[in-house]
């Protein structure tokens, strides 16, 4: 296979891993009742939810501006194999955090790693209390005290956190050299 077929291959299935998270996730969150989990009660998919934005980002990283139809097609997709309310939230916590995404992507021009730890930080507030507030799971007027609330930010912040580790380590690894013998 040619370097270009690999790299197409590669993207394909990027945009694959990346499509199929959001649906699995959203699956969880639906399929699985609620349970206690840390003293609060919560879907056992919530503790998945920031491999979504992760993916997300790293998507975007290597497809670009090409991630939104991919980002709509999960938002389709759960609307159509999970049910219409997680789908509705879902697709509305998809649009306003990849926007933030997005955003934070072509404006900034830093390294992937810092683009991941910002646009989460920015980002990850707006996607819950969407997603949350869809679902009626928090209430709008005292989401900051909402244990599920930071629950979600914390688990979505925790992923970005150990990603911006990975990669710092990555990159850090790639500017050491190996002394010859």
């Amino acid at each position: 296979m040619t370097s270009n077929g690999t790299r197409r291959l590669s993207r394909v299935a990027l945009i694959a891993a990346y499509v199929g998270v959001a649906l699995v996730v959203n699956c969880t969150i639906s399929w699985w009742p609620p349970q206690k989990v840390l003293g609060i009660e919560m879907p056992p998919g919530l503790l998945l939810v920031g491999a979504i934005f992760v993916m997300r980002d790293y998507t975007q990283q290597i497809i670009g501006s090409w991630v939104i139809p991919f980002t709509l097609l999960a938002a389709v997709l759960t609307y159509y194999f999970v049910g219409e309310d997680v789908g509705i939230a879902s697709g509305a916590a998809f649009a306003v955090s990849e926007t933030i995404d997005w955003l934070v992507f072509k404006l900034t021009k830093r390294d992937l790693k810092d683009r991941i730890l910002i646009s989460s930080l920015i980002a990850v507030p707006f996607d819950g209390l969407i997603f949350l507030g869809k679902m009626g799971w928090i209430d709008w007027q005292h989401f900051w005290t909402e244990e599920l609330f930071w629950v979600h930010f914390a688990l979505k912040m925790i992923a970005s956190v150990l990603m911006w580790v990975w990669l710092d380590h990555r990159s850090r690894n790639r500017n050491l050299t190996v002394p010859a013998e």
